[in-house]
């Protein structure tokens, strides 16, 4: 029993130090780590930002429909151009937990930018992505 416990927090301390390191230290790191997962096409950079709760999600249904995580979030990359995400401003609320950070788009190839507004959240002191940025 006593090396049941032991092999369990084991991996939950592994699986803790795995999520840690893809979290980013800033909301802007954040913005860098969305942007390169978008122009690598990558549904596994994309997930390692996503915060813990929204990974827990992404998994069981990815899982449910028989997918690896890159397969999952492949709609949301194909046919898309490279884009460069540069932070305007980052609002923080909640006891600085929680920045809304507005970006600018600019789709690679082409003249004109838009803003959007993503939403990232610091879980164990480190940030990560809310999702819901779509171009």
């Amino acid at each position: 029993m006593a090396k049941r416990i032991i092999a369990i927090v084991l991996c939950l301390l592994f699986v803790m130090a795995v999520l840690a390191s893809c979290a980013a230290t800033s909301p802007k790191a954040v913005v860098k780590k969305l942007e390169k997962a978008y122009n690598k096409k990558s549904g596994k950079a994309y997930f390692e930002i996503l915060d813990p709760t929204s990974q827990v999600v992404a998994k069981a249904a990815a899982k449910k429909e028989g997918e690896s995580i890159n397969e999952y979030y492949k709609d949301r990359f194909e046919d898309k151009d490279k884009v460069s995400i540069k932070v305007k401003k980052v609002n923080y609320e909640e006891g600085k937990m929680v920045a809304n950070v507005k970006v600018e788009v600019k789709i690679k190839g082409e003249d004109d930018s838009f803003d959007r507004e993503i939403t990232c959240v610091k879980v164990g002191g480190k940030w990560y992505y809310m999702g819901g940025f779509y171009y």
